[in-house]
């Protein structure tokens, strides 16, 4: 059959230009004639008859937006947006060519004039949703949630069954810890196809941490047979068998992951909490194996700097003004405090330069030193290139962090500017204030009984630890002194 359409579609294309060369003077030929070579995404072959068509037809609306298609996707931005502007000049009520327009600020980087444009011809026409579903992603790119969220439920409202943003509102509720809400859209995308195992994986994790167990295991067991080699899928399936209690299958399917993945973060993560409530202790803590990998020090002064504390003042400065600093929905671990987004965009200055810089440079040294280590599967998925990433977080009393992993990392830090002096022992023995690594992912709904280990950070401390070690940390009560943290990844390239 998509032999018979494909030759079918040639020949319609013959016989148009056949049509073309007996009467040249018919605007409705050439639209066709153009558009069905766009159809067919040939766009080096419509590009000088597009040329022509408007030359001879220079008011037609259809062969401006026509040849403004032909010149964007050949990557001449420049005069595709000439076009576009005259004709909006003109006619400023014509949203194909605000959509146009949009689809090239994105390709340009212009996201904020992309979504002006969007949203200008979702308003021109509201019964089509390709305008909010364009607007939506790149609200969902810079984590403009509420925004991002409107744009969904309207591209929805004009077509119920529209699968991209079916799976974005799915992942947009579940990114905002909304799991219940994220059923409803993840399901019906599986209604309407058969969706991909990152999709699958939502839905399982949406229906587990909604305490829908059992549905959740059952869904997890047809989806792992469904994408057997998906390793985001058999992670969310672990985490549904370990809060159904199910930690035999669990390790089972983590081994698995730990076996196949080039990085087993979630796997090994998962598995030791298996093993503790399991019963399993000495395997679980083998298995962690923080003494080892787990490491607290002073960070070296960077380069240029008189002493730290002078560094850390500029640091606590550019943090405090960043431009993304504010409360982030997102950030579901995050409670009681502030958080930036990237911080090392790759045109970061000042501090923040040198930081990163002096990172990379106790990175190394650390990933150095693991040759002397046991062998383990946190060494044997040691990247041998990667990227680095980081944020800050400014926490106020009570701000604090709930037990959380890293995925996709392999390595994590933790690096503290400003901590307050003479923190107290809370009600439970530990220092307010510090890091507890070694702890539960809060969302496993388990026991939490592995012993766990309170880092008492300074400023100046960094801490590095696999990124498969689950942290908190502990709450200040005795002072209304802000703490900040910058924390960071290692993120296998």
């Amino acid at each position: 059959m998509p032999q018979k359409e494909t030759i079918s579609s040639n020949d319609r294309i013959a016989d148009l230009k056949k049509a073309l060369l007996q009467n040249p003077n018919d605007p409705s030929l050439h639209i066709q004639f153009i558009s069905n070579l766009i159809g067919k995404q040939n766009y080096q072959e419509a590009d000088a008859p597009s040329q022509r068509a408007l030359k001879r037809f220079p008011q037609s609306t259809q062969l401006i937006l026509l040849r403004a298609q032909v010149l964007s996707n050949l990557g001449k931005f420049q005069p595709a947006k000439h076009l576009l502007n005259a004709l909006l000049s003109k006619a400023p009520d014509t949203a194909v060519a605000h959509i146009l327009l949009g689809l090239i600020d994105t390709e340009q980087g212009a996201d904020q004039q992309a979504i002006d444009h969007f949203e200008t011809a979702a308003s021109l026409m509201p019964d089509d949703c390709q305008a909010s579903f364009f607007a939506a992603s790149l609200y969902l790119k810079h984590l403009a949630l509420e925004d991002a969220e409107k744009a969904l439920k309207q591209t929805l409202h004009v077509n119920p069954d529209h699968i991209g943003a079916l799976k974005c509102l799915g992942d947009l509720m579940i990114n905002t810890n909304r799991y219940g809400e994220a059923i409803a859209p993840l399901q019906r995308v599986f209604e309407l196809s058969e969706g991909d195992d990152n999709s699958a994986a939502s839905l399982v994790m949406a229906q587990s941490i909604s305490n829908e167990r059992k549905s959740a295991v059952k869904l997890g067991f047809k989806f792992h047979h469904q994408f057997p080699n998906s390793i985001v899928l058999k992670e969310a399936y672990a985490l549904a068998l370990i809060r159904d209690g199910a930690f035999e299958q669990a390790l089972e399917v983590c081994d698995s992951i730990i076996h196949e993945a080039q990085n087993p973060t979630t796997g090994i993560a998962y598995k030791a909490i298996a093993l503790i409530e399991n019963g399993e202790k000495d395997a679980a803590m083998s298995l962690l194996c923080m003494d080892d990998f787990a490491t607290t020090g002073m960070l070296p002064t960077p380069t240029g700097w008189a002493d730290l504390d002078t560094f850390n003042d500029a640091l606590i400065a550019q943090i405090m003004n960043h431009q993304t600093l504010a409360d982030h929905d997102s950030n579901r671990s995050l409670i009681h405090a502030q958080d930036t987004l990237e911080l090392f965009t790759g045109d970061e200055t000042g501090a923040i330069k040198d930081l990163r810089t002096t990172i990379e440079a106790y990175v190394a040294v650390y990933m150095n030193a693991l040759k002397c280590k046991p062998e383990h599967p946190f060494r044997k998925s040691q990247p041998q290139k990667y990227h680095l990433e980081a944020w800050a977080n400014v926490y106020t009393r009570t701000g604090r962090q709930l037990s959380h992993f890293h995925p996709p990392a392999w390595l994590s830090g933790v690096y503290y500017p400003k901590m307050p002096l003479n923190l107290g022992i809370n009600d439970t023995g530990k220092r307010e204030g510090g890091l507890e690594l070694g702890s539960s992912y809060y969302r496993l709904d388990t026991k939490n009984e592995i012993p766990t280990t309170v880092v008492e950070p300074v400023a100046g401390s960094i801490i590095l630890f696999p990124s498969y070690v689950g942290h908190n940390t502990i709450p200040i009560t005795e002072t209304d002194e802000s703490r900040i943290s910058i924390a960071f990844n290692i993120i296998g390239a």
